[in-house]
């Protein structure tokens, strides 16, 4: 058994996946290395949320949390043990897998949790290119998860829509579908306007759009460095009405989501149907919560 020191603790993360036989899910303890796209200077964050064999450690055993660490005791992995495992999750042999940061990113005078400013971000172009490549797995296997379900003339709501650069990428697979955009920034939902059919500038917290109109709602902004884990149920539920009778909730983002599939599955009226997705090339996983209101 090893142990390791996490002095960066939100670079931890955990697997956890179903084995036959066993009554609960099985953790795999992972470390999240530099971001790629961080290492290419394309986004300031150093962790993002793709998860690659390599990043997994092996069966987590303990761990113990100091003001200072994170102590966490496992069983490691071989290099081919990462690979099988990996490949059996990417092959959806473990039912519902998913992954977990448990550690949000603080500050590290105050310990507080770091989120947007109160009014939103202010963009320029570098801003705007930054904040779509972090996205490029996500939007991909969107496309693919959307032709997949099969939605004809969808209405597809992002009530964080940015610079409307997702919503134009799914507009142009599928360009039969509307698009909503909303943003707390003004400046946000002005450059937005030129890339999505219809844009509000509104907090989340109140949707501009009718109840029960959207067919996928993506939600894209309950995540680290973006809002508070204190703050993220409460916009979740707000949300949540926004959708119709078999729509989609789907949450993710380039950096770790703050809600786990504990809190979904409390919900009335919505099922968890994956958590995880894989990306289109098989390099990894990222988190892919997809809900549907049934």
């Amino acid at each position: 058994m090893d142990v390791i020191l996490f002095g960066l603790p939100q670079g931890v993360f955990y697997l956890n996946v179903g084995i036959p036989g066993f009554p609960c899910p099985v953790q795999i303890l992972g470390r999240k290395i530099l971001s790629d796209f961080w290492i290419q200077n394309k986004i300031p964050e150093l962790y993002c949320s793709f998860i690659s064999a390599d990043m997994l450690l092996g069966l987590f055993v303990d761990q113990r949390v100091t003001e200072d660490k994170v102590i966490v005791h496992y069983y490691p992995f071989d290099n081919s043990e990462k690979l099988y495992l990996m490949a059996q999750v990417m092959d959806s042999s473990f039912g519902l897998p998913e992954l977990v940061f448990p550690y949000p990113l603080l500050r590290q005078t105050t310990h507080e949790e770091l989120c947007s400013p109160p009014q939103g971000w202010e963009v320029d172009d570098a801003f705007d290119v930054m904040l779509g490549c972090g996205e490029e797995r996500i939007r991909e296997y969107t496309i693919k998860f959307m032709e997949s379900v099969q939605v004809q003339r969808a209405r597809l709501y992002d009530p964080a829509c940015s610079t409307g650069v997702y919503l134009s990428t799914l507009k142009k697979a599928f360009p039969d579908s509307y698009t909503i955009g909303q943003d707390l920034s003004r400046q946000m939902a002005d450059v937005s306007r030129q890339r999505v059919d219809e844009v509000h500038c509104g907090n989340a917290m109140e949707p501009k759009i009718e109840a029960g109109s959207a067919d996928f709602c993506f939600v894209r902004f309950l995540n680290s460095d973006v809002v508070k884990s204190s703050e993220a149920e409460a916009l979740l539920t707000a949300l949540l009405p926004t959708v119709k009778k078999g729509g989609y909730v789907i949450i993710f983002g380039h950096t770790p989501v703050l809600l786990s599939s504990a809190n979904y599955r409390a919900l009335p009226e919505f099922e968890v149907i994956q958590c995880i997705a894989s990306a289109v090339d098989n390099s990894g996983i990222f988190q892919y919560y997809v809900l549907k209101k049934v």
